[in-house]
């Protein structure tokens, strides 16, 4: 993960061009060098990822339809490589920005504050809705709902250096993700500018995060941030891959648990694809 700069976390493209899709298949057929490719399905689309960048195909309006996820790092290492696509529409464009976590940060008290404020800007000033997910410290605070054009996310992760780091995304969708994500291929906007205009629009909290953030921002605008590379840790998931799925197979298929494992996936599932 990138700290302490703004960067690109997120770009989904989606397309019904055999041409376009032949500009994917480049972009995953480079990924692949650096990691090995495997199979996933996501809803509605069938694809291989590798290293960041998924590539999918489904179907709409009878039609064949194309759509590229470059997700983390592979959003910065390959957004240049979509540019001139005339054929593919944005869909979802996120720009984040990651701090080492301060001393005193509490989702819960950021999300109870935030959620009795107006929000400055809006039409008159209305709150918006703010959901918290508690998770022992890895907590999540999400502003807005996910099936408006911009939500907000802040969330900790942990890096293999043993520290926790705070990440204020920002996430454009729709129209939205697709005209500001032109703006960026023209170079008229950049990741550290959605990032601080989004802080400004925060409702008024003075808690020394937010003051460190929009320090960061400044710095970077001013040139004198350098972002460095922090190695997510990833010990949850290769233990999920090791012994939890082969569990879970296990148990699905098992004549008396499997009615009630899916029923817990499904309700597991269902609550991910609410606040993604």
């Amino acid at each position: 993960m990138y700290v302490d700069a703004p960067a690109l976390d997120w770009i989904t493209l989606t397309t019904f061009s055999g041409g376009d899709n032949a500009h994917y298949r480049n972009i995953l057929q480079d990924a692949s060098k650096a990691d090995q490719t495997r199979e996933l399905r996501i809803p509605r689309y069938l694809g291989i990822i590798a290293d960041g960048v998924y590539l999918a195909m489904g179907e709409q309006n009878k039609k064949r339809h194309y759509m590229l996820q470059l997700r983390g790092a592979a959003a910065e290492r390959y957004k240049g490589g979509v540019r001139g696509l005339s054929d593919s529409r944005c869909t979802r464009v996120d720009c984040q920005i990651t701090i080492e976590i301060v001393d005193g940060w509490s989702a819960r008290d950021f999300h109870d504050k935030i959620k009795r404020r107006a929000w400055p800007g809006t039409k008159r000033n209305h709150r918006r809705k703010v959901n918290l997910i508690e998770n022992e410290g890895f907590d999540t605070v999400y502003i807005g709902s996910k099936s408006s054009e911009k939500r907000l996310c802040i969330y900790v992760k942990e890096g293999e250096d043993g520290k926790r780091y705070l990440r204020f995304e920002v996430r454009y969708k729709k129209d939205k993700a697709d005209v500001t994500f032109g703006k960026m291929l023209q170079g008229e906007i950049t990741p550290n500018d959605i990032v601080g205009y989004e802080l400004s629009l925060l409702p008024k909290y003075n808690h020394h995060t937010w003051l460190k953030i929009a320090q960061v921002v400044e710095d970077y605008k001013e040139g004198v941030a350098v972002g460095r590379t922090v190695v997510d840790k990833s010990t949850t998931y290769l233990w999920f891959q090791k012994s939890v799925v082969p569990s879970l197979r296990r148990l699905i298929n098992d004549h008396d648990y499997g009615p009630s494992v899916a029923v817990e996936l499904e309700s597991i599932l269902r609550g991910w694809m609410l606040n993604d």
